[in-house]
């Protein structure tokens, strides 16, 4: 049985990494409150995650996570995107030297973004959509995709965006239970 990971990406505390904003919204607090409760529906399917603590950064989570992980271990890292105000999407990174594993587990997160949110998926990898590797990130390369194990960085939709904002917060716990099951579905599968 795989074992879930589940970083928030950044910080939820002032004067840590809290990534990006716009407006009211905060890339770190809307991480954090996202990963709760996602932890929490998928707890309610009998699956208990591990996740890293609420106000840590980048380096201290994938420290936390480095030696606990293992190959078959699914590690999720949420993020929002940002861009100008029209960008709009939902896309999953992978690793640039990725498994099959990765791509489903990538594309089935963005396709239960993309549903719940009514927003476009960003970016094909082999005929996947929603699917995009670390390479087509502006850093080029992820710390996070060093860890063991599948994984994947979920980028939910564009804080800078504030159609796409107000339809998350709209549906942000119809969200964490559509990802929830998107992600039970994986647990038992090696």
């Amino acid at each position: 049985m795989r074992k879930i990971f589940i970083s928030s990406g950044h910080s939820n505390k002032p004067g840590r990494d809290m990534g990006a904003s716009s407006g009211p919204n905060i890339e770190g607090v809307l991480s954090v409150e996202f990963r709760k409760m996602l932890v929490q529906e998928l707890n309610k399917l009998g699956i208990s995650p591990i996740v890293d603590s609420d106000n840590t950064i980048l380096s201290e989570s994938t420290n936390f996570f480095k030696n606990i992980t293992s190959p078959d271990s699914i590690v999720l890292d949420i993020h929002f995107n940002s861009g100008p105000p029209t960008a709009t999407g939902t896309e999953t990174l992978i690793p640039g030297e990725n498994t099959e594993v990765e791509r489903r587990i990538a594309n089935e997160l963005s396709k239960c973004v993309s549903e719940t949110l009514s927003i476009p998926m960003r970016g094909t990898l082999n005929g996947l959509k929603g699917v995009k590797t670390e390479l087509d990130s502006h850093h080029g390369r992820l710390g996070w995709m060093r860890l063991r194990g599948e994984n994947v960085l979920m980028e939910i939709c564009f804080i800078s965006n504030p159609s796409e904002m107000e339809k998350y917060h709209l549906k942000k716990l119809d969200l964490a239970k559509s990802v929830a099951l998107c992600l039970s579905r994986w647990v038992g599968s090696n």
